[in-house]
C-alpha cells in the first residue's frame, strides 16, 4: 500500500511539473499573440490612413476636372 502511495505521489509531482510547464508556455503564447495583434492593428490602421489619403486625392482630382 505504501508503494502505491509513493508511486501515486510521484505521478502527482510529474503532473504538477507538467502543468507548470504548460502554464508557462501558455503565458508565452499569449504574450506573442498580443504582440502580433498589436502589429496587425498598426498595419490595418496604416492601410486605412493610406486609403483615406488616396480617396481624398481622387476626390480633389475629380473636383479639379
Amino acid at each position: 500500500m505504501r508503494q502505491e502511495l509513493n508511486k501515486t505521489t510521484q505521478k502527482l509531482r510529474l503532473v504538477e511539473d507538467a502543468e507548470e510547464r504548460l502554464c508557462s508556455q501558455l503565458g508565452d503564447l499569449e504574450a506573442e499573440a498580443v504582440d502580433q495583434a498589436r502589429l496587425y492593428h498598426a498595419q490595418v490602421t496604416s492601410l486605412m490612413q493610406r486609403l483615406s489619403q488616396a480617396q481624398k486625392l481622387l476626390h480633389q482630382h475629380n473636383i479639379n476636372l
